[in-house]
């Protein structure tokens, strides 16, 4: 994913959102947010998840819900 989040950014799109519903791509080459010029939004079920987005360099946050809560 480190080479399509380059090209997103290269495109200057206004922000990139990554999604965690999937398993991670690459487990050994983590995609390292601070490296890059274009905003990333994650998201977060709790604080502590909140608070691990932003540790990794998420710009924004969005609450994700559990299935079947509305």
């Amino acid at each position: 994913h480190i080479v399509e989040a380059r090209v997103l950014e290269a495109m200057g799109v206004d922000y990139i959102d990554e999604s965690e519903v999937l398993t991670p791509a690459d487990e050994e080459f983590h995609l390292n947010k601070n490296t890059f010029t274009v905003p990333f939004v994650c998201g977060c079920r709790d604080l502590g998840e909140a608070s691990r987005r932003i540790a990794e360099g998420a710009a924004m946050l969005r609450t994700k819900g559990e299935p079947g809560t509305g």
